[in-house]
C-alpha cells in the first residue's frame, strides 16, 4: 500500500468518483477531497465512503478568515466527517493557524498550512502587490507556520529545492509524469524528483488516474 501519495479525487459526482476509486484503491491509503468534490452533491456521499473503506482523507479546503470563524468551521465539519488532514492559507495568521493547530490534534486532524497557489506565477504575486522574493515569501510563511505549531505545509516541488525548513512535514502538489501536461499548474514535477528534492508526500491527480497504478509503483521503486 502507497502511504505518501495522496490521490486527488478531483471530480464532480458520485459515479465518476467511485470509478476512478475502484481503479487505485487496492494500493492507495490517502485520497485528497477538494471544493469541486466536497461542494457537490455527492460531498458527504463521498465522505462517508472513504470513512467506510478505512481510508485516510485529506480535506482541502483552504480555509481563510478571521480565527474564531475558522475555529467553529473545523469543529462542525470534524462533527459530521472524519477527515484526517485539513488545508489553510498560511497568511491567515497567526492566532488563526495556532488554533487551528491546536484544536486539530485535538480532534485528531493535522492542519496543512498552504504557502502560495501553486498557479501563481511572480507576475501574478506582482499584481497583487506581493513583491517579495519568491522564495523568501515562501520560505517565511513556512517558518511562521512551523513556529505556530502547524505540523505540515503545502509547496510545490521548485519551492523545495530553495526553501529548507526541518520539523514540518512538506506535501508537493502538481505532481506529473513527465508525458503529461501541466494544465492548470505552472510548476510541476514527477513523483521521484519530488522526494529527491525534500517532499515527505504527494498528492497526484490527472497523471495517476491516466496510467495504470504500477506505473507509479515502479517510478517510487516498489
Amino acid at each position: 500500500m502507497i502511504e505518501k501519495i495522496f490521490a486527488a479525487m478531483d471530480f464532480s459526482d458520485f459515479e465518476t468518483f467511485e470509478k476512478e476509486f475502484n481503479k487505485i484503491s487496492s494500493h492507495i491509503e490517502l485520497f485528497k477531497v477538494g471544493y469541486q468534490l466536497f461542494y457537490s452533491e455527492a460531498g458527504a456521499r463521498v465522505m462517508d465512503f472513504l470513512d467506510d473503506k478505512g481510508k485516510k482523507i485529506f480535506l482541502d479546503l483552504k480555509m481563510n478568515d478571521i480565527p474564531n470563524t475558522m475555529l467553529k468551521g473545523l469543529t462542525s465539519l470534524r462533527k459530521r466527517f472524519t477527515f484526517h488532514y485539513l488545508t489553510a492559507h498560511i497568511s491567515s495568521g497567526e492566532a488563526a493557524m495556532r488554533s487551528l493547530a491546536t484544536e486539530g490534534r485535538q480532534l485528531g486532524v493535522e492542519i496543512l498550512g498552504v504557502t502560495l497557489l501553486t498557479s501563481l506565477s511572480a507576475d501574478d504575486l506582482h499584481s497583487m502587490g506581493i513583491d517579495k522574493d519568491h522564495s523568501s515569501l515562501i520560505r517565511r510563511r513556512i517558518e511562521s507556520a512551523a513556529d505556530w505549531g502547524v505540523p505540515g505545509v503545502i509547496m510545490s516541488a521548485a519551492d523545495l529545492t530553495a526553501v529548507d525548513v526541518p520539523n514540518i512535514i512538506k506535501i508537493t502538489p502538481g505532481i506529473r509524469y513527465k508525458e503529461d501536461s501541466a494544465d492548470d499548474q505552472k510548476r510541476v514535477t514527477t513523483p521521484a524528483e519530488a522526494f529527491a528534492n525534500g517532499a515527505d508526500m504527494l498528492v497526484m491527480g490527472r497523471s495517476l488516474f491516466k496510467h495504470p497504478v504500477e506505473k507509479l509503483l515502479k517510478e517510487l521503486g516498489e
